[in-house]
């Protein structure tokens, strides 16, 4: 059995998708939610300058900037660029990084899921 140490929700990956910001809202409203004794909870809106427009992206989707490529570009250009690099910093060396999707409606609620090697 895997033993799951750090998990991070998060919501709010398009500016028109306000599902994922109001969980995460809640979520940190009330703690005990998603709080658990065996690992840290983290919640995270991924892109809220775009939540702010209500556009699905500024510059490009977030969901298509976390190819090997776009996270090894030493100058990324977009701000969705950006922002994938700073979530993918989430994940250590010292850590597995697993992404998992759930639909919540027509809404992506991403879970990401860490453990220590």
């Amino acid at each position: 059995m895997v033993n799951i140490n750090r998990v991070a929700i998060v919501g709010g990956t398009h500016g028109n998708e306000f599902t994922g910001v109001y969980l995460i809202n809640k979520f940190n409203k009330i703690p005990k939610l998603v709080q658990r004794p065996s690992f840290k909870t983290q919640t995270i809106i991924a892109n809220i300058w775009v939540f702010n427009t209500v556009k699905r992206y500024i510059d490009k989707d977030l969901n298509r900037c976390f190819a090997t490529a776009d996270l090894q570009n030493d100058s990324p250009f977009y701000l969705e660029e950006k922002q994938a690099k700073f979530l993918n910093r989430l994940s250590t060396p010292k850590v597995i990084f697993k992404l998992i999707l759930f639909w919540i409606c027509t809404v992506r609620l991403l879970i990401w899921v860490f453990r220590s090697f």
